[in-house]
């Protein structure tokens, strides 16, 4: 597979990407930076039609232009020999420095995976120039990635074309692609991450009061309140370097690019539906109603996190683009310069031959990978007496077929039919007759009645699992396609298998599979059903997910409790997987999160059990208790605060020089006992004192205290212990 840090651009082939394999030193693929016309025998695959229609029309349109033409994405022979010949060269090379015996390998070139992508011009219709731009919308994802458009263009705009197709340098036809294939990501782990919540609240209150003899009255009270938050983002480490500083910063850039495209990519899939408001006809008064309240509160919430590492297989973006240049610049297979005259051809709509309906055929199917011997097209048009047939067949995913017929009656529709030959079987799948106008007609991979899905390993450790064996299904039954199922196992020395299976209907519904991981300390885990749609399916880690467990601590840290220490279990029974953590919450620390590794975000519980320690050394046990929820909130339980205040402004400093006030409290039940002095003095900065207590029972609320005051002419005088319950507390000098 492709690694892809080994990418470099050769100075001899400058508009040329070369990546190495991650495993083969001399296996590489290659990607031209700029598309080109599919060339055909050496010449582009090109047409421009131009048509005269009859004077006297309604809509008084005079005609017009119609191009067709294919494009692809490969690199010429030439250059690809130059290629050879450079990587060849480095091969003899590295054998001399290393002084190794035999012949130096030759460079190979493989064949890159793609999963889905895109391709289209730079036209827009914009009805002075251009009335309509057609195209295949995808490349065909196979081979040299063919993709065909059409452009329909006006009297003006023919000219313009024309003119723009002819001389040197760049002409009307620029073509993006974007394209996705499977990459081995370098030393590195990134990770995807994204939280979204909103919040709604509604109140509502509403008080009537009819009055027999005086004025009604009628007062509403409304309010609404809307929040919504959203937060994400992209953590990447790198733990590679590549030789070259500016090769370095630019692959990088690209990962760090395709992390934020991967972000926005699930943020577009998992974005939460906003929360309607209260209706009007839910906010109005019944009748016979006097006093009404509605108090309604709504919350959604919605994160995910995703995390790649080394090796792990990725889809990797490209978008190759570039001008394609005029025709007459280029020279065919010989090496002569192309003549505008050989792709232009002038059409009166008049002549019977102008109503034509042409039909360009081709398939995206991989003939090697599903084993496909050919596939067999039948086109029908047929209206009334007059009938046209044709038979196509293909042999590869680069071949294209072309269908005409003149057009009766104004009708465009025609049928088709394909019958799919397998290699070393009997058996053929043939197709439904289909009917349809499309200029450009398509049989796709999952259309020609064979199930093939290839498994390789993922972020799989091989030095921790020995094997995993894989269960894959597959069912159509509203098709007649019974239940099938497959079982086979990967490890160190077999990486890859391939699951195919004629089925002689279209793909139209996911498989599914299940993996039993078999480990070297002699665990086994198993991974429930999971369902896929692409052809390709990795096998990754058992540990592919992550749980993380927040833990907060309870109390006054500052005052009361000194430290919370907890032990914490995470087990999962069906798996027989165990993770502890121990922890202590202070002041200094008052939390913690606690993420690990787990086989499944739903399965597994987590318990704790604990002590307490509190700033006057006493100490209390935390029972064994089961989380109910990924936050744990650990520590005292304080049901509410007895706040009293202490005020010094009945007491007379002409009599007294320093006063102390003892205060406490006792809760048996709950084994509270706190004790507090307060001391004022002379001095003119006295100022009220505040004594908090944490009670455990909110019912208990008394408390006793008792002044000391010390006289200016001598000695002291004492009251007695008071009970109270009182917030405020004022002593005075005695008589």
């Amino acid at each position: 597979m492709i690694r892809i840090d080994k990418q470099e651009q050769i100075p001899e082939v400058p508009d040329v990407t070369v990546w190495g394999d991650d495993a083969n030193p001399d296996l590489y693929y290659v990607l031209p930076s700029i598309p080109r016309f599919r060339l055909q025998n050496g010449v582009p695959v090109f047409k421009l039609i131009r048509y005269r229609l009859p004077i006297e029309r309604e809509d008084k349109k005079k005609g017009g232009g119609f191009v067709m033409f294919d494009t692809e994405l490969a690199v010429s022979d030439d250059k690809m020999k130059k290629l050879k010949d450079v990587l060849d060269e480095r091969a003899k090379k590295r054998f001399s420095d290393l002084h190794l015996k035999g012949t130096p390998p030759e460079a190979t070139f493989g064949t890159m995976t793609y999963v889905r992508g895109t391709a289209g011009m730079l036209l827009e219709k914009d009805d002075v120039l251009i009335e309509k731009v057609l195209g295949a919308g995808k490349p065909s994802l196979y081979g040299s990635n063919v993709a065909s458009f059409a452009v329909e263009l006006t009297p003006e705009g023919t000219a313009v074309f024309e003119a723009a197709m002819q001389g040197q340098g760049a002409s009307m036809v620029s073509v993006v692609y974007q394209i996705y294939f499977w990459v081995k990501l370098p030393p590195l782990e990134a990770t995807v991450w994204f939280n979204s919540s909103q919040f709604y609240s509604f109140y509502q209150k509403v008080d009537i009061d009819w009055n027999l003899w005086g004025d009604d009255s009628y007062r509403e009270k409304q309010s609404e309140i809307f929040r919504e938050s959203q937060s994400g983002g992209t953590d990447i480490r790198f733990d590679f370097v590549l030789p070259d500083p500016d090769q370095d910063k630019k692959l990088k850039d690209r990962i760090r690019d395709w992390a934020q495209r991967t972000l926005e990519d699930m943020v577009q899939k998992g974005m939460i539906e906003s929360i309607a408001p209260v209706t009007d006809d839910k906010r109005k008064v019944p009748d016979g109603i006097e006093h009404l309240t509605r108090d309604i509160t709504t919350t959604k919430a919605k994160s995910f996190r995703q995390t790649y590492r080394e090796n792990n297989s990725a889809e990797w973006n490209l978008n190759p683009q570039g001008n394609l240049g005029t025709l007459t610049g280029m020279t065919d297979a010989s090496g002569k310069a192309l003549q505008w005259k050989d792709f232009s051809v002038t059409i009166d709509a008049d002549d019977p031959f102008f109503k034509t309906l042409n039909v360009t055929v081709q398939t995206n199917a991989d003939f090697d990978r599903l084993q496909i011997f050919n596939i067999e097209v039948n086109i029908d048009y047929t209206v009334g007496d007059f009938h046209e047939s044709k038979d196509l067949r293909f042999s590869k995913s680069d071949d294209v077929g072309q269908f005409a017929t003149f057009i009766q009656n104004n009708v465009w529709k025609y049928k088709y039919s394909y019958k799919v030959n397998y290699k070393g079987s009997a058996l053929v799948y043939q197709s439904p007759v289909i009917e349809t106008d499309e200029k450009q007609l398509t049989i796709n991979v999952d259309d020609t009645g064979c199930f093939i899905v290839d498994v390789a390993p993922g972020d799989l450790n091989f030095d921790e699992v020995t094997q995993a064996e894989v269960v894959l299904q597959y069912e159509d039954a509203s098709h007649d396609v019974p239940l099938f199922e497959t079982q086979f196992s990967i490890d160190k020395d077999h990486r890859e298998s391939r699951v195919r299976q004629l089925i002689l209907q279209p793909v139209r519904n996911a498989y599914r599979y299940k993996v039993k991981y078999f480990m070297k300390d002699g665990k086994e885990f198993a991974v429930d059903w999971a369902s896929g749609l692409a052809n390709r399916l990795f096998i990754n880690n058992p540990f592919s997910a992550t749980k993380t467990i927040g833990i907060r601590a309870m109390g006054d840290l500052d005052k009361v409790v000194d430290t919370v220490f907890a032990d914490f279990v995470y087990k999962d029974d069906a798996n027989k997987y165990t993770q502890s953590k121990s922890v202590a919450l202070s002041k200094a620390a008052p939390f913690l999160d606690w993420s690990f590794p787990v086989i499944s975000e739903t399965g597994g519980a987590v318990t704790y059990s604990g002590t307490i320690k509190y700033r006057d050394g006493k100490s209390e046990d935390i029972p064994q208790t089961t989380a109910a929820k990924d936050t744990i909130l650990i520590g005292p339980r304080v049901e509410d605060v007895l706040e009293v205040q202490v005020l010094p402004d009945l007491l007379d400093f002409t009599k007294v020089k320093l006063v102390k006030i003892s205060l406490k409290y006792e809760d048996a039940d709950n084994g509270i006992s706190v004790q507090k002095d307060v001391i004022f003095h002379q001095a003119p900065s006295n100022q009220a004192a505040v004594w908090d207590v944490p009670l455990k029972d909110k019912t208990k609320r008394e408390y006793h205290w008792r002044a000391q005051f010390f006289l200016v002419s001598g000695g002291s005088t004492s009251t007695d212990w008071v009970a109270s319950s009182e917030p405020t507390l004022i002593p005075e000098v005695p008589a």
